[in-house]
């Protein structure tokens, strides 16, 4: 009994994992680790000489929990931001909101963990900022599923106010952790609304394009959602250490082709409950799409407050935006084709997309014979 307690890779559940490593956080006995698996996602393996089958894995993972979820969309407050005072709108990826609450709450002593690129490894990962600059880094959104357990694991060791940014499934694991470890109280807890997440491996292939066609050396800078077109026919940008450049928009970019076509996200994200019916977080930020404000076009910032956390971090920057107060129904209607539907189609060539990314074919070569251009576009 014990054993299938804590039997949390099992093999008919390694494509439920979400790959948020509160596992491996919980773990007395350092026995988890999380590593890319060979499909391009970050699953935990567990080192059985180690594991003293304590069931603290199991716990927190939330395929062994039921879902108790206190707060609800329904109860949240909605929020457009459509300016703010501090930046040109054209540098920030929406309205600014994350990079203006993470200054604001660094300058009075808080920890600010967010997400990086690393241009060593090509990967993303959460870090602490240790200065303004370092926030600057976390600045705009990120398609590359993150390694959150270095950073999240110096969070939970210091007894320091934290606000932690992350995807709806990072910030449930961390939730269940900090509410095992009972230090709740010290953090505010910021998601983003989130269709699904890519293999790391269809980055790896469109790094390997830009170097063969466009001769992109060591990324420099990197946005992924560059306004340069507008808001909303954002491109992805890439300046490497040569000075060399590259920057399409998201309707002609070979990456972007994949993502709106949602594919290939890990298979869990095909049926997350964390877009809409789960939230463990004080505030979701997203694009405020739909048709509420379809004729703006430096970006309108969705700001959804959920806790009473939530509400105190926005009255305290409120003043730096210009903001129109709205209701639910301008929120279902802004993110109902993908980052609120529980259930999104899976491609029917989804397996072989995976097997490609793992075969020596060029992301050109899997784009033209598995016909991607064919396939439906999301969001």
């Amino acid at each position: 009994m014990l054993k299938s307690k804590v039997n949390i890779l099992d093999e008919s559940s390694l494509r439920d994992c979400t790959g948020c490593a509160g596992c491996s956080l919980v773990c007395h006995s350092n026995a988890i680790s999380m590593n890319f698996d060979s499909c391009g996602f970050f699953r935990p393996s567990i080192d059985m000489d180690l594991c003293t089958m304590c069931g603290a894995c199991t716990d927190v993972c939330y395929k062994f929990n039921t879902f108790d979820c206190k707060n609800s969309f329904e109860d949240s407050e909605v929020i457009a931001v459509t300016n703010n005072y501090i930046d040109d709108m054209s540098l920030v990826t929406t309205a600014g909101v994350a990079t203006r609450l993470s200054e604001y709450f660094y300058e009075k002593g808080y920890n600010i963990c967010g997400v990086k690129y690393d241009n060593t490894s090509d990967a993303t990962k959460h870090g602490i900022a240790d200065s303004l600059d370092d926030i600057l880094e976390f600045r705009g959104s990120k398609y590359i599923q993150s390694d959150t357990k270095v950073a999240f694991e110096k969070i939970l060791k210091e007894k320091k106010k934290t606000i932690v940014f992350g995807l709806p499934c990072q910030i449930h694991g961390l939730r269940k952790v900090i509410e095992k470890k009972d230090i709740a109280d010290n953090f505010i807890l910021i998601d983003f609304f989130c269709a699904g997440m890519l293999s790391k491996k269809l980055w790896d292939k469109y790094l390997d394009y830009l170097r063969r066609k466009f001769s992109i050396s060591k990324i420099k800078q990197i946005n992924f959602k560059d306004k340069t077109q507008g808001w909303r026919k954002s491109s992805l940008s890439v300046v490497d250490e040569c000075g060399n450049k590259y920057r399409q928009n998201r309707f002609n970019d070979i990456f972007y082709a994949f993502l709106l076509r949602r594919i290939p996200y890990q298979d869990v994200c095909y049926n997350c409950e964390f877009r809409r019916n789960v939230v463990s977080s004080d505030i979701r930020l997203g694009d405020f799409w739909g048709p509420k404000y379809k004729n703006w076009d430096d970006g309108v910032e969705l700001v959804t407050l959920i806790s009473d956390k939530g509400k105190y971090v926005w009255n305290e920057i409120k003043d730096y935006f210009s903001y129109q107060i709205c209701n639910v129904k301008d929120l279902y209607e802004s993110q109902d084709s993908g980052a609120m539907n529980i259930h999104i189609k899976k491609p029917k060539n989804y397996e072989q997309v995976l097997t490609a990314l793992s075969s020596e074919q060029h992301i050109e070569e899997i784009f033209r014979d598995l016909q991607i251009a064919k396939m439906p576009i999301g969001n």
